[in-house]
C-alpha cells in the first residue's frame, strides 16, 4: 500500500514547507542525504566504468578489487571536483532521517513525507496528488468524534512556532496523548473516541 507503514498500520504525513519553522526545514536539507545527488553521481560514474571497461579487466582475485574498478576509482578521484563544481541539480530529493523521524521531500508538491516518527496524529487524507497520506496540514478535520482520520505519523511540536504542534501529538510507543494546543476528542492510551472533549 503506498505511503503506509505495514509493520505499524500508520499512514505517511504530508506537510507544506510553510507549516514548520525555518530553522526546521533546513535541518532536513542540510542535515538530510541528497538523493538526486547520489544518484547523479552514481551514474555518472558508471559511465566513466563503462568507458574505461573497454581498456581494463574487470576480473577479481583474492577478494581484491578488480583492475577496472581500481581504475575507475582513481580516475573519479581526478574528476570529481571538477565534476561537483558543474554538478546543477533541480527538483532535488532529500531523505532525513535523525531523532526517530525518516522524512523525504517532494519539490513538486513543495512538502515534507513524514515516512517514520515517535509521533502520529489523526489527519484526513491527502489529495490524489500523495494517495494514502495523511495531510497534516489539515488534521483538524480528522479530530472530531465523528470521524477520526488516518492514523498518520506526524512532526513533533519542536517543528513549529512556539513549540505547538497545530494537531494532538500521540506517542507511537504506547499510544499516549503527549501534546495538544487544539481541541480534540478524549481519547484512551490508543486515541479511541468517547463522548468528552477536552483541551491540554
Amino acid at each position: 500500500m503506498t505511503n503506509f507503514d505495514d509493520k505499524t498500520g500508520i499512514h505517511y504525513g504530508a506537510i507544506s514547507y510553510h507549516s514548520v519553522i525555518p530553522e526546521a526545514l533546513d535541518d532536513v536539507f542540510i542535515q538530510g542525504d541528497n538523493l538526486t545527488y547520489k544518484e547523479a553521481m552514481e551514474t555518472a560514474k558508471a559511465s566513466l566504468r563503462s568507458c574505461l571497461g573497454e581498456w581494463f579487466n574487470e576480473g577479481t582475485y583474492g577478494g581484491k578489487p578488480s583492475t577496472l574498478d581500481r581504475e575507475t576509482d582513481a580516475a573519479w578521484d581526478a574528476i570529481s571536483d571538477t565534476w561537483n563544481d558543474q554538478y546543477q541539480g533541480e527538483d532535488e530529493v532529500y531523505l532525513y532521517e535523525q531523532y526517530g523521524y525518516k522524512i523525504s521531500n517532494s519539490p513538486s508538491l513543495v512538502c515534507l513525507f513524514v515516512e517514520n516518527s515517535p509521533w502520529y496524529t489523526f489527519a484526513r487524507p491527502c489529495s490524489p496528488c500523495a494517495p494514502n497520506a495523511g495531510d497534516l496540514d489539515n488534521s483538524e478535520l480528522g479530530q472530531s468524534s465523528e470521524y477520526r482520520g488516518l492514523k498518520t505519523y506526524c512532526l513533533g511540536p519542536d517543528w513549529f512556532e512556539d513549540n505547538k504542534a497545530p494537531y494532538p501529538v500521540y506517542s507511537v510507543a504506547d499510544g499516549s496523548l503527549v501534546e495538544s494546543s487544539v481541541t480534540v476528542a478524549a481519547s484512551d492510551t490508543e486515541g479511541e473516541n468517547t463522548d468528552v472533549q477536552e483541551t491540554l
